[in-house]
This record gives structure tokens, sequence and C-alpha cells, in this order.
């Protein structure tokens, strides 16, 4: 039962001026503060451990503080044990005041990871488009790959397909990991390993521009499509689902818009009399399971919750005080949610129960336009939250064909609800801690620990980008050109 309340995913930026003195006593202030979140109320931290081998791995974590000598190594500290705790929606990112004095020395590559290998995908790089990268610095790239890992958050252990998760910042990243320097001596082959070498590449200097200097130079944002739909040259029909944010994040569209194209769409699809269905969820990150749920009622003939069960580890929501300022009013919100229908069941844990009919989310079956034909469902690790909860329902209760590469949201279970901005008050680093978990309601059982594993693993996916097609659509059974 999902409340319309508890659902809201919240952020907030608030400044936070560069602290004047950093050393052992601030690190370990701060670290106290952030063990004591995790431990008193996060609603995932033993759902791949123990606890006492949640205890045992952060205490090895403290052990470490006396040798920590900069912000950076503190900051990594913290990213390896959210690590592996293993939640997609709890992070940490960097205060403002670290990019206002990170300079200009940022590793200057856009590179990309596929199938667990680092490539240069974008035209215009100093190194040709495509090529492989075999090491930076000396590092191999499977060495730099496992090593910016602790920077990518999932939920559960997906398969090294999360590692595709540093495509979102690998610069950054890398930087962070291995700090920034004037230059960088990066080991490349062509794909077709007939050219290669090695390369200095210089940092970039990123320059200071005022408020308008940067208007000139930034570009537009793009409007990101939320949804389409259409026939493909075999026969069969694309739905592309890539959110179920409307209005939010740059995608576009809204919750009347989003009715009236399942309306449509799925009309279409009945007049057509399609026996194929092809559903790309391979970019969606989630949103609303609300419109998760209206999804799925063209598409499931049964009424049902997409939830088995929400709970809390908590009915207040602790340490107030350092929730960005943005967000108090939200997390007395939640307070009073949480105390109104929640109920202890005995276990530590806080039950959703006797929800209200207008905040219950129900997938309520389209009689009339339910398609019940064949369903292949694209899935990626960009497919999360309620994107993933999706891919696992239809492939639970419609037995759909799933089709990529498995996904960084759990199969069975997330933690997504609630998602506070913590502030640890020395360094500033924010910490994004969800209240609320979530049971996804499926009809079997499967592994713990698990996201969407593929029925159809689709691998070799760099040449398809360098030839300009795409692997996942042509598994699917569509010949497409990128």
């Amino acid at each position: 039962a999902a409340a319309a309340l508890i659902l809201a995913s919240c952020a907030g930026v608030d400044h936070f001026k560069k602290p004047e003195v950093l050393g052992y006593q601030q690190y370990e202030e701060d670290w106290n503060l952030f063990e004591d979140i995790l431990l008193g109320f996060h609603p995932g931290l033993t759902a791949y451990h123990s606890l006492p081998e949640v205890e045992a791995f952060l205490e090895l974590q403290r052990s470490r503080l006396d040798q920590i000598d900069d912000y950076i190594e503190f900051y990594n500290l913290i990213s390896e044990s959210l690590d592996f705790i293993g939640d997609g929606h709890t992070a940490a990112s960097h205060p403002e005041w670290y990019y206002e004095n990170a300079g200009d020395l940022f590793f200057p590559l856009y590179l990309s990871v596929i199938d667990g290998e680092l490539y240069c995908m974008l035209d215009g790089e100093a190194i040709p488009f495509g090529s492989r990268i075999i090491s930076i610095d000396g590092r191999s790239a499977a060495d730099i790959i496992e090593d910016l890992s602790i920077y990518t958050f999932s939920d559960g252990f997906p398969a090294e397909g999360e590692a595709e998760l540093l495509n979102f910042a690998f610069a950054d990243y890398y930087t962070d990991y291995y700090g920034g320097k004037e230059s960088y001596l990066v080991e490349w082959e062509s794909f077709d390993g007939e050219n290669g070498g090695t390369l200095r590449v210089e940092s970039p200097f990123l320059g200071e521009y005022d408020d308008a200097d940067f208007e000139e130079i930034a570009p537009e944002e793009e409007t990101l499509k939320s949804y389409e739909f259409w026939k493909t040259g075999s026969g069969a029909y694309y739905l592309g689902v890539h959110s179920f944010l409307f209005g939010e994040d740059g995608y576009d569209g809204d919750a009347e818009d989003w009715m009236k194209f399942l309306e449509k769409s799925f009309a279409e699809l009945k007049r057509s009399g399609a026996e194929e269905l092809i559903l790309d969820l391979r970019e969606n990150g989630g949103g609303d399971p609300l419109y998760l749920a209206q999804l799925l009622s063209y598409l499931i003939p049964e009424r049902f919750m997409p939830d088995a069960e929400m709970f809390s580890r908590t009915q207040d929501v602790p340490f107030e005080n350092y929730i960005l300022p943005s967000l108090k009013g939200f997390a007395k919100d939640v307070e009073k949610e949480l105390i109104e229908l929640t109920a202890a069941a005995g276990d530590g844990r806080f039950v959703y129960k006797n929800m209200p009919d207008d905040e219950q989310v129900w997938v309520e079956p389209e009689e009339e336009l339910i398609f019940g034909g064949r369903l292949k469902v694209l899935i990626s690790p960009l497919t999360f939250s309620a994107g993933s909860m999706c891919a696992a329902i239809l492939e639970d209760r419609r037995d759909a064909i799933t089709i990529g590469q498995e996904t960084s949201g759990g199969m069975s279970r997330l933690c997504a609800a609630a998602d506070f901005d913590y502030r640890l008050p020395n360094t500033g680093i924010q910490l994004s801690i969800p209240t609320v978990a979530i049971y996804v309601n499926l009809l079997g059982s499967y592994p713990e620990g698990s996201g969407v594993v593929p029925d159809i693993v689709v691998g070799d996916r760099a040449a398809a980008y360098i030839e300009g097609w795409d692997p996942e659509l042509k598994a699917a059974g569509v010949d497409l050109s990128l």
C-alpha cells in the first residue's frame, strides 16, 4: 500500500562554506553521525548482511580514521561504506564548497564503461571514437573500474553491469579517487586493434566566468521524452517508457498526458491486432509508482498492489537538526504520516497498515484494452527503482521475456521512499538516506541481492554502438540503426 506523501523523493541544495579546519576530531564527529544514522533507522541496513557483519565492517572503517589525511579520503571512506550496504537509494555527494575549490585539474576525458571495459565513445576527444582504453597512468582499465565501483550504488550486488553507472560522471569519479593532475598518460587501442599507443592529455583550464558569461556558453537544457510509441518494421510495436517522472528532472509530460498516451497507444494495439509489444525500460530510473500502476493496468489482467509491504524502522525522523533546512518541513509531514499509518511489527519494523483508500496504489485492469500478446522488456543497469519494479512484476506475473543487462534496481525489494538529505556538520558531505523500504508484490521467489536478470543477456555492445545499431532492439527482433 503506497502512501502518496511518503513516496515523494526529496532533494535540496543548501550552501555550505569550506571548513576552516578538517582533522581527526572533525572526521570522527562526522563519522559518528554517519554511523548513527545508518544503524539507527536505515530500512535496508541488513537486507544483504547480518547486523554483526555490518557492525564489524563499520568498525573496521572507523579504525581507518586516524589514517585520513584529507577530505577526499574521508569522502571515499563514506562511499565505500555505502557501497557495502547495497542500497541504490542511499548515496553520498560533495558539498558545494568542494566544487568551488577543486580547481581545474580534473581528468579531461569523457569515458564509458561497456561490458566491463573502458571506451572513448565521444567524437572530438583527443583519442579516436570507439577506442578501448588499456590503462591510465599505468593503472589497468579493469583496476580503475574496480576502484571506482565505490561510487556506484545499487540494490544488492548486481553483476558487472553496475559499473556502467560510472558513465554518469567518470571524469569526476576518477579525479575523486586518484586526485587531480596537470596531465594524464592514457594508453589506448582502436577497436579493430590496428592502431593505438599512448597519449598525454592535459587537464582542461576551466577558467572563471561570471553569470552572464556562463549563460552565453551553457548549452540549452534538453527536454527528454518520458514515453514514445511506434510500429516497428517487423510488425511488433515499440513502447518506450523512459521515466515515471513527468515534468521533473528534464522529462516532459504530465499525469493527464500520460493517461491519454496510454489509452491511445493500447487502443492502437487492440485495433491493429498486434501480437508482440516491446517495452523499453533501459533508461527508466523510476519515479511515481502511481504511473507504474497505470501502465501495468494495460498489461496484467488482475487487480493487485505493486508493493507487497512497506515498512520503516522508525516512527519519527531522527537527527532532524542535520537534515537540509529546505527539507525540514517535509520531514515533519513524513513523521506525522509514519505515526498515523504504521504499526509496530514486533521485529523492530513499523509496517504500513490500514491505509486510506485515497493513499493506496492499485493496478486496476483496463479490461477492454489489456494487451495479452508476446511481451518483451528491454532492461539495463540504468533500470532502477520503479523502473526495475515494473520489469520485475512483468517478468513474474506476465512471464515477459527480459532482454539486456541486469538492472541496478532490486528484483524483490527496494528502499525507495522518503529519502532525506543529511549534511555532516564538519565536512558538509550530503547523505541521501531513505526511511521506507518496499517489498515488491511478486508471486515467485527470487534470489536476494540481485536485480532483474535478463532472460536474454546482450553483450558485445561496444561494436554495436560504434557501428550505429541498437543491440537490445536487435535481440528483440528489430533491426534499427541508432
